[in-house]
């Protein structure tokens, strides 16, 4: 298991002038903004495909294009991170052959609660004013569409798990889950300096567990307590299935909030 833990989602590395600061009037916290003044009306409308596009062909171009400028995104949203300080990043579907998604990070310390991966968003955001990706700053969530991720609880996951692993897997895989459940107990796995939470359940096997990458989220279930109630988000994977045990990759805890 500890070969699967990354040092840091590559995602949270790429903050490209979007830090939540600039022209909006309010103060930052965690790289989002409080008391900020509403974006008003885009300058620029289009989806996250056509968005990754132009910084794909003509980076330098596409970022003095759209500098500081007012967009609205329309998007599949991939999944949802935090940087380093817990500022939200929301990653959008790119243009074919991009590997990573459009990156917006929200003014909202808990967009989870307006949309999930899998949904179709539409969002407000300011361009960046340095770097060359596909990214956007102080974004506002308009409307999400779509039905989100399933919600289970660990004991739902694990009698489907036990009965069919492979037809489970098959119907999982790659995919983000929410799941809702009482902490067991929390591992802390010293040569990465994070948390492993295992959640309670009425059998022991399979193992329901919430994985953790070396980021705020890792550290943050260090402090979990046994009773404690959670509403985590996070990726089916085979990476962290095994014949005894289901863990959710790359999990972000939604409730109890940062």
């Amino acid at each position: 298991m500890k070969s699967l833990l990354l040092t840091l989602p590559l995602a949270a590395l790429l903050m490209v002038g979007c830090s939540g600061k600039g022209g909006s009037g309010g103060s930052t916290v965690g790289g989002t903004t409080e008391t900020a003044q509403p974006l008003g009306k885009p300058e620029f409308t289009l989806t996250s495909v056509q968005f990754s596009e132009e910084f794909k062909g003509k980076k330098e171009e596409a970022r003095k294009k759209y500098k500081n400028k007012v967009v609205e995104l329309t998007g599949l949203v991939k999944s949802i991170g935090l940087t380093p300080d817990r500022a939200p990043i929301l990653w959008l579907e790119p243009a074919k052959g991009e590997l990573l998604g459009v990156q917006c990070m929200t003014r909202d310390r808990e967009p989870w609660k307006k949309v999930l991966p899998g949904q179709t968003v539409t969002l407000r955001g300011k361009g960046p004013e340095f770097g060359f990706s596909a990214a956007l700053g102080e974004c506002e969530v308009v409307e999400a569409k779509g039905d989100p991720p399933p919600t289970l609880t660990p004991d739902a996951l694990a009698e489907e798990y036990a009965k069919d692993p492979d037809a489970t897997t098959k119907k999982y895989e790659g995919k983000s889950l929410v799941i809702e459940g009482e902490v067991a107990k929390v591992d802390v796995l010293k040569d990465f300096d994070v948390g492993e939470v295992t959640l309670k359940t009425t059998k022991e096997k399979p193992r329901i567990y919430l994985h953790f990458t070396q980021g705020p989220e890792g550290k943050r279930a260090k402090g979990f307590k046994p009773g404690q109630k959670v509403k985590a988000l996070g990726q089916f994977s085979t990476l962290t299935t095994s014949a005894d045990a289901v863990g959710l990759f790359d999990s972000l805890v939604m409730e109890p909030g940062p």
